[in-house]
């Protein structure tokens, strides 16, 4: 009875408000902890002695977000309050307590930096020198205890792109995304297909661990875990089943990637709907609700192409700067586009790859390489970072005259590029390239991407014996003169035993390229000034 008298009462204070003096919207505010829809909560902060307050005609800072960032801070950040000239940050570690200021911000975002493992939950509120707000939305920010290293997915968290992934990306130390196998070759057996697949997985963790060629060490930050291959081969006279999803015949026979979320094909699969023993789990179902991460699929080849995914394929959330969902999905955030149709537009990331039994496990890597290249699209952070590293925004950054050395290089045998010396790009006269001449004598300030090492002449060219200077092996670390990059020579020599291991595609130069992606404990620092975030929990996002 006595909260509910106390409610009333702040409705009508605020319902008055006009007619009464601030020192008594104050006191009903201050001391009683009067909001302005008329409930009570903790009371907000008092602003500099003497001034006259009314939170009222002030509104509260909105969409606050909060992420647990490198080295234990606390990163916050919201929308502004129209006329508000500061922020005061409250902080506290039951929802039932009352707040305590930890940061004053005269912009939209602050640092917090807790002493100690707990659950934290904060608000922020809008001050001008007269006037305060009422507070914004709460977070919540779980901090572990420090040192504390992560796996994902975990008892708490399953699904691609779930808010817990961003919360602690700092802290995940090892991802283990569970991946179906669906298997559409009937000329293939569940055997050599779960063998080849086990094969992609060790050439995947090797590949995560952060300078493996150095450290002998370095543990993989990615190790996939097998759900199972789901095996749908039939008796038809064609080398797929016939319930595979395709239109067309003959030369025009194309693989539609809509019939892989339909209901009809969910039997496939092969998982029971636990609320509905009548149905099986589609594969919308099956992302949403954490059962898998990832879909490969072992499909037969078709004049030449594989009939079903082709390298990696992507229907993946999209970020904003400060690294919200935005609710909007890319489906063209790997290798190319790909067309989900109606029954496709899950909840979350969905990601696809080609498992090509046919080829050698660096088809693989290779492969979602190019979905790693892709997902620049969605991530603004991992965009900023991975474009020097993927030799990507050569306009902008040096004035070249192509983006990257995949733009206006053809597929035939003639050399694009040519490397006088060890720090020059220049355009090669056999005329692959469409370009202009052109000679870039400080090549080397990156590393190289799924199609180009450092000193590729042309597309797939993995074999260059000649050294060209690349920051592959110091990428972030500032080690180098004048603060940048220490550069050191690349060559085909360096990855020799890596192609002997995971060879087919470039996979020697893939496994060398991922082991300088920066993982986790990297020790680099980003765009930002801050420490360098690992690139691996990006892909779950």
């Amino acid at each position: 009875m006595e909260g509910e008298l106390l409610r009333s009462w702040c409705r009508a204070v605020f319902s008055t408000r006009a007619g009464l003096p601030l020192a008594v919207i104050s006191a009903a505010v201050l001391a009683l902890g009067c909001s302005n829809d008329g409930g009570t909560g903790p009371p907000p902060p008092a602003v500099d002695a003497g001034d006259p307050v009314d939170p009222v005609t002030l509104d509260p800072p909105t969409g606050l977000t909060g992420a647990l960032g490198p080295g234990g801070f606390v990163a916050l950040s919201w929308a502004p309050s129209p006329g508000a000239s500061r922020y005061h940050v409250w902080r506290r570690t039951d929802a039932d307590a009352g707040y305590e200021e930890v940061a004053d911000s005269e912009s939209t975002t602050a640092l917090d930096d807790p002493s100690a493992l707990a659950t934290y939950h904060y608000a922020v509120t809008a001050a001008t020198k007269d006037r305060l707000s009422g507070y914004s939305n709460e977070v919540e920010v779980v901090v572990p205890a420090a040192g504390a290293e992560l796996t994902w997915p975990n008892a708490d968290s399953q699904t691609n792109g779930d808010p817990w992934l961003r919360q602690h990306h700092d802290e995940v130390a090892e991802l283990r995304p569970r991946v179906l196998v669906l298997l559409a070759n009937n000329l293939d057996t569940p055997a050599n297909v779960e063998a080849f697949a086990t094969q992609a997985m060790a050439a995947f963790a090797e590949g995560s661990r952060y300078h493996g060629y150095q450290d002998p060490d370095a543990t993989p930050q990615l190790v996939y875990e097998l759900d199972k291959v789901a095996d749908m081969r039939d008796d038809s006279v064609n080398d797929w089943p016939d319930d595979w999803p395709t239109v067309g015949a003959g030369e025009s026979l194309t693989f539609v990637y809509e019939g892989l979320f339909s209901q009809e094909f969910a039997a496939h699969y092969g998982y029971p709907d636990p609320d509905d023993p009548s149905r099986f789990l589609g594969l919308c179902d099956l992302f949403e609700r954490g059962i898998v991460n990832e879909l490969w699929v072992a499909a037969p080849r078709y004049s030449g192409n594989p009939l079903g995914v082709y390298e990696s394929k992507a229907r993946v959330q999209v970020y904003d700067e400060r690294m919200d969902a935005t609710g909007v999905f890319d489906s063209c955030a790997a290798n190319g586009c790909f067309e989900p149709g109606v029954a496709g537009l899950c909840n979350v990331s969905v990601r696809l790859m080609e498992l090509a039994t046919d080829r050698g496990t660096g088809c693989a890597t290779h492969a979602t390489g190019h979905g790693m290249e892709g997902l620049r699209r969605a991530i603004p952070y991992y965009s900023a970072n991975s474009a020097r590293f993927f030799n990507f925004d050569l306009i902008a950054r040096h004035g070249l005259p192509m983006d990257s050395q995949y733009e206006q290089c053809d597929y035939s045998t003639a050399a694009c590029w040519a490397y006088p010396d060890d720090h020059t790009l220049a355009k090669s006269p056999e005329g692959g390239a469409t370009v202009g001449d052109f000679s870039f004598d400080e090549w080397g300030d990156g590393c190289g991407n799924v199609h180009f090492p450092p000193n590729a002449a042309q597309q797939y060219d993995y074999t260059g014996a000649f050294p060209v200077l690349s920051t592959c092996e110091s990428y972030g670390q500032g080690n180098g003169p004048a603060g940048g990059d220490l550069q050191s020579p690349y060559s085909s020599d360096l990855v020799a035993d890596y192609e002997a291991l995971y060879g087919d595609c470039g996979g020697g130069w893939q496994i060398y390229m991922r082991q300088s992606i920066p993982g986790h404990g990297n020790g680099g620092t980003g765009e930002d000034g801050l420490p360098m975030k690992s690139w691996w929990p990006f892909l779950y996002y």
